[in-house]
């Protein structure tokens, strides 16, 4: 039932458009558009992930701080009963001020370096 009810929130919501008074979720069909949203607001970004793999979301692209504050980061798994399965990860942030700002985060294995990340999420994120 609680994975139905993800799902139903996950999809229902945005596009990267402006937005009203819902709680807002953005996917990967997100990646690189445009989020127009009013002061103390929070929005979470949840991406496809499999630590198992090695591989996790890391933010490498910080957005500025006085319009934009990362509130927390996590995992869900998508299925408990099995070992290794995979899940999403949870971005949430809060508007603070006015401005627009940018977050980039890459799916990559934190440990290789000078090795391209395998996907990555671009968000720009105007405050009014």
């Amino acid at each position: 039932m609680k994975k139905i009810i993800f799902f139903i929130l996950l999809f229902a919501n945005v596009s990267g458009c402006a937005v009203g008074s819902k709680e807002i979720f953005l996917t990967e069909k997100n990646n690189k558009q445009i989020l127009n949203i009013a002061q103390d607001r929070t929005f979470t970004v949840i991406l496809a992930s499999n630590p198992t793999t090695g591989y996790s979301w890391g933010l490498i692209e910080s957005p500025a701080t006085d319009i934009l504050v990362l509130l927390s980061s996590d995992f869900m798994v998508s299925d408990k009963k099995l070992i290794g399965s995979g899940g999403w990860e949870r971005w949430k942030f809060r508007t603070k001020g006015r401005g627009t700002t940018t977050i980039r985060l890459i799916y990559h294995r934190p440990w290789e370096k000078d090795v391209a990340a395998v996907k990555d999420f671009f968000l720009t994120v105007k405050v009014k």
